[in-house]
């Protein structure tokens, strides 16, 4: 058969998809995808939605990560625009509320190192869009009164963020798995997916134990921090001349710590260099993070759950009582180089949607939205903005 023949024909047969993992990227995907008319099948090896995306704030915040003129640094700008139809719409959709707030942002300096930082991020910011202003110290009391006087008093202002928000991850999540089985998405969960391989004209979805699990006419692979652990680059992919490999997927912990204070106690999300507190409706307040190279290892780190509190008691002093704190931790998705992988992977019907970092709950309207529509357009032999062409000679 003729080259260009065959790949017509694998694109115009393009109805079933896998979306490996189904954290929060890999859920709004799978819905995306469905609205499409795709019939879509989502695997996840433990819960639902049960590790980075349950375990993270819910920043979403441009102000406090675009720190670069790239292409992800915009995106994070776009993807905040979007998230007040996409809440809306998950709301109407699923009927389940979800606590999503735009409080701004304070980040603060104690002293020159730090408002130098904030200077030099506040050039690039700019000229990114995102709405940034100093401060004066007076208006970091009224904005924040619960913040120390010691801070409030000092010589260096701080820098204001309007536009940067909060919401829960879990309430999206939420909305999400009630929403894809209406669509008809089918969730497997506790079914860790080990590879998944190019038959010719379909992917074989195999899993490490039960063997084959399905054929799907396009893999997304977002399984986030466990992205490279999916044999997805077998040697008929990887042979491919000026092939770009996808980058390596890097579980980067992080721990967090909770208390529950009245509601309204602050009002919008605070910053001091890694750290962050901010406050929930609810009244729940949350603080982070640190970051650790430590794989995939899940025992507690004490003395950095200390120092997240320690930090947090300096500027906002009596709200975490120490021996009633709430602590976790979660797996952000590292990845090498700059912003994650959202691509088209070996010119086949195969798209990365992972290395997210810090900014998967923010980023995922952005990805879901951009991921459908190249499949959609790769299922209608088009292809998206930017994108170089499919063409038979990448086979």
């Amino acid at each position: 058969m003729d080259l260009k023949v065959f790949w017509k024909l694998i694109q115009q047969a393009l109805e079933r998809v896998a979306v490996i993992g189904a954290g929060i990227v890999g859920a709004s995907i799978a819905w995306r995808l469905a609205q499409c008319g795709f019939s879509v099948t989502v695997y996840d090896a433990g819960a639902f939605a049960g590790e980075a995306s349950a375990a993270g704030a819910g920043m979403l915040s441009p102000g406090g990560e675009a720190n670069q003129l790239a292409d992800w640094a915009r995106d994070t700008v776009e993807a905040r625009a979007m998230y007040p139809d996409f809440v809306a719409e998950l709301q109407d959709e699923s009927e389940h509320r979800i606590d999503f707030r735009a409080c701004g942002a304070i980040d603060l300096a104690l002293d020159s190192t730090d408002w130098d930082a904030l200077q030099r991020r506040r050039t690039v910011q700019e000229a990114l869009g995102i709405q940034v202003e100093g401060i004066s110290r007076a208006e970091v009391r009224r904005l924040a009164p619960a913040l120390s006087t010691a801070v409030t008093r000092g010589e260096f202002s701080a820098l204001w963020f309007a536009n940067d928000a909060v919401v829960n991850p879990r309430d999206v999540t939420r909305a999400l798995s009630l929403l894809l089985p209406r669509a008809g998405v089918a969730i497997r969960e506790h079914c860790p997916v080990a590879a998944c391989t190019w038959q010719g004209n379909h992917f074989e979805v195999r899993s490490a134990t039960a063997g084959p699990l399905s054929e799907a006419d396009a893999v997304v692979m977002a399984a986030g921090a466990w992205s490279s652990t999916i044999d997805f680059t077998q040697e008929s992919l990887t042979g491919m001349p000026g092939l770009p490999l996808p980058r390596k997927s890097v579980p980067i912990r992080g721990h967090l710590i909770q208390c529950e204070q009245p509601p309204g106690t602050l009002g919008p999300i605070v910053r001091h260099r890694h750290l962050y507190v901010f406050q929930r409706r609810s009244g729940s307040m949350v603080a982070g993070s640190n970051e650790e190279l430590v794989g995939f290892d899940r025992t507690p780190n004490l003395e950095a759950v200390n120092q997240i509190h320690g930090h947090t008691e300096q500027l906002l002093p009596g709200l975490f009582p120490p021996l009633s704190d709430t602590h976790w931790l979660g797996f952000r998705p590292g990845i090498g180089g700059s912003g994650p992988e959202v691509r088209q992977f070996g010119r086949l019907p195969l798209w990365l949607a992972y290395g997210h970092y810090r900014n998967g709950i923010l980023l995922a309207p952005h990805t879901a939205q951009r991921i459908a529509l190249y499949i959609k357009r790769f299922a209608a032999g088009t292809r998206p903005p930017n994108e170089p062409p499919v063409t038979p000679e990448d086979m």
